[in-house]
């Protein structure tokens, strides 16, 4: 039973395996290959960097990778493009250096704790599809300007959907999706919970709808959407968070249940609500003088509602 190391072909982990097997599985990726194939493969990756030119092979040497796990950037570029045989990017691996942009491929499936805190130069990130864990400090004290996800908007909406435990966002002012702003939110059915901070300071977006299986929104979910005018809640929802809708100067049309109101009450919508039930002026909250023709004692405007 000869045991010989080998890179997994799907993720690049090193490996070490009987090559006697027919098949095996990737202890890091968890996908199936071929052994026979697989030991060819290696053989001639290996020929090609020991020909390859010598930017390819400086390339690789920026990144310590260890059994799939991209452990530090030793790279002299602001602008890193991760390579594909990376499946996790380890804690702290690029904490304070001053890298401008990162590009993540759909290899990586995890993004380990404070791996870029402190990049204080880092404005733009470009997530890969394949992402399923987020540390909850991964993007600590950096300046992102710009998020482009390449992947499904569900995994940013729900930290019990598809394994997202935690996401950066709240650090981006501004939200992309393929390259495109985002401006109105179509949340995916099956998602049931919007996570804190999830769509927070994301200033371009106008609209959002929900699914019928949401049944939660999280801490400042939407805190700061200032083009959000009107949100519709769906009867499924037995819980938003007090703060979930805080700083959304816009939000003058909401409708939902009445024990659900009070979630609103940072917003021009419940302000308006709460003077009209109380008989007050709705633009200074004074009270109003007079039988027929009633004016606001305090700003003299006219009873309007």
């Amino acid at each position: 039973m000869p045991i010989i190391p080998l890179t997994c072909p799907c993720c690049g982990a090193n490996l070490t395996i009987d090559s006697e097997k027919d098949a095996a599985i990737c202890e890091f990726c968890g996908k199936p290959f071929i052994v026979k194939d697989a030991i060819v493969q290696n053989y001639i990756t290996n020929v090609t960097n020991i020909t390859a030119d010598t930017v390819n092979v400086y390339s690789q040497k920026d990144f310590d990778v260890k059994g799939g796990v991209l452990e530090h950037y030793n790279g002299e570029s602001v602008d890193v493009v991760i390579p594909d045989n990376v499946v996790k990017i380890g804690e702290r691996a690029f904490s304070g250096l001053a890298i401008r942009s990162v590009t993540i491929p759909d290899s990586v499936t995890e993004i380990g704790g404070r791996a870029f805190s402190g990049c204080t130069n880092l404005l733009s990130v470009t997530i890969g599809s394949g992402i399923k864990t987020i540390a909850d400090e991964a993007f600590d004290d950096c300046s992102i300007d710009r998020v482009n996800y390449t992947g499904d908007l569900a995994r940013w909406c729900s930290i019990s959907f598809d394994g997202i435990t935690a996401n950066p966002m709240a650090a981006a002012l501004e939200f992309y999706l393929d390259g495109e702003l985002l401006t109105d939110v179509v949340i995916p059915a099956g998602v049931t919970y919007i996570g804190d901070c999830a769509f927070a300071v994301g200033s371009g977006i106008k609209s959002v709808a929900f699914p019928d299986s949401v049944t939660k929104i999280g801490r400042q979910a939407f805190c700061g959407c200032t083009g959000l005018t009107s949100i519709t809640i769906p009867n499924s929802v037995n819980d938003i968070a007090p703060d979930a809708f805080a700083s959304c100067d816009k939000l003058s049309s909401v409708t939902c249940s009445e024990r659900l109101e009070r979630a609103f009450i940072r917003t021009p919508w419940w302000n308006e609500k709460n003077w009209r039930l109380r008989g007050l002026c709705r633009h200074c909250g004074g009270l109003f003088s007079g039988v027929f023709n009633k004016t606001c004692s305090k700003c003299g405007k006219p009873k309007d509602y």
